[in-house]
């Protein structure tokens, strides 16, 4: 009765001690080679189908991680896993897609990159939609779109994808939107762009009436904005069948507005009456003038600023002998 005790106690024992080194052998604390290089746990090999270079990505199991190598067996870089890589594949976008048989998951690395962090993560463990039991292998379609998983103690292959590139960020779609849209948009931003405003100081008015220059800058620009002063002064001119009055245009602003800009800015009441004319609206204006009080001011509000030697430099304008008429003595200082 002894002996037959003690068989069955050896028995379960031998068991127990089976069982142990299975589970050790699995878990890989029997493994031949913890360094770099081939082991001879099972492998899964996967061409990389780059066109400049071809390595070999190996599943090294049982040490936890991915070894990659070039065609002439040297070893380029490993990737550490955190659970037990199984089945491996690599995409034409540089993915790297490892099956962890432990992690009851799905990692995706950038196979260019060294020891890097996963790109994706998907799966998790359970008997559910979207969940795994021990995956073992993996696979891509043709097209490369969608990703075949052995879920092996569920009984089932899942097909998983990445999201269909018409899935845009909204900011991408609105630029392509908008490039589409450029052709139409063009009249209407040269129209914006004419709507620049130009306006003209007491004194370089004076000057154009001066050299008899009104035709020249008509040429370049059809309304000028003056200080209603001004324009009362100079709006009867004639120079050679044109008028000052179709060429200059009295700005109107609030007097309020006036007084406020005088405070902040302590220049004349004339300066500050096309100056607030000249702060409204979307594209900046360009001054004309000759008084360095409106150049201050011009730098000051970020403003275009020139005065009439610029000006006929800029519009290669050929100057003309001053000479002081009717009108012009008026608009001297």
């Amino acid at each position: 009765m002894k002996k037959g005790l003690r068989r069955i106690i050896a028995i379960i024992v031998l068991i127990i001690v089976i069982l142990i080194l299975i589970f050790l052998y699995r878990s890989g604390c029997f493994s031949t080679s913890m360094q770099e290089g081939l082991t001879e746990e099972e492998k899964k090999i996967a061409r990389e189908a780059g066109k400049d270079t071809e390595n070999i990505f190996v599943a090294d199991s049982n040490n936890r991680r991915i070894q990659v190598f070039n065609q002439k067996g040297k070893l380029l870089y490993m990737i550490e896993t955190a659970g037990l890589p199984r089945g491996i594949s690599v995409d034409d976008e540089n993915r790297l897609y490892v099956v962890d048989s432990l992690g009851h998951d799905v990692s995706v690395y950038k196979k260019t990159a060294r020891e890097p962090p996963p790109m994706a993560i998907f799966g998790e463990r359970g008997v559910g939609i979207a969940q795994f039991l021990y995956p073992n292998g993996l696979r891509l379609d043709n097209n490369q779109r969608r990703i075949f998983i052995t879920d092996r103690e569920n009984d089932r292959v899942q097909v998983w994808g990445w999201p269909p590139v018409a899935a845009a960020p909204e900011a991408i779609r609105a630029a392509i939107s908008a490039l589409f849209a450029l052709p139409f948009l063009l009249p209407l931003i040269g129209w914006m762009l004419s709507r620049r405003r130009y306006l003209a100081s007491r004194e370089f008015v004076g000057r154009i009436v001066d050299q008899e220059q009104l035709r020249e800058l008509a040429n370049r620009h059809k309304k000028i904005f003056v200080s209603p002063e001004t324009y009362e002064a100079v709006q009867d001119y004639d120079e050679r069948g044109l008028l000052a009055g179709d060429v200059f245009r009295p700005v109107k602003v609030d007097e309020d507005d006036i007084d406020d800009f005088i405070t902040q800015n302590e220049v004349s009441r004339e300066t500050a009456t096309y100056f607030v004319r000249a702060d409204k609206g979307m594209i900046k204006p360009r001054i004309f003038a000759q008084e360095d009080e409106a150049h201050i001011t011009a730098r000051k509000l970020k403003m275009e600023s020139m005065d009439h030697e610029l000006f006929e430099e800029f519009y290669d304008i050929e100057p003309t002998e001053e000479y002081y008429g009717e009108y012009a003595a008026t608009m001297r200082p």
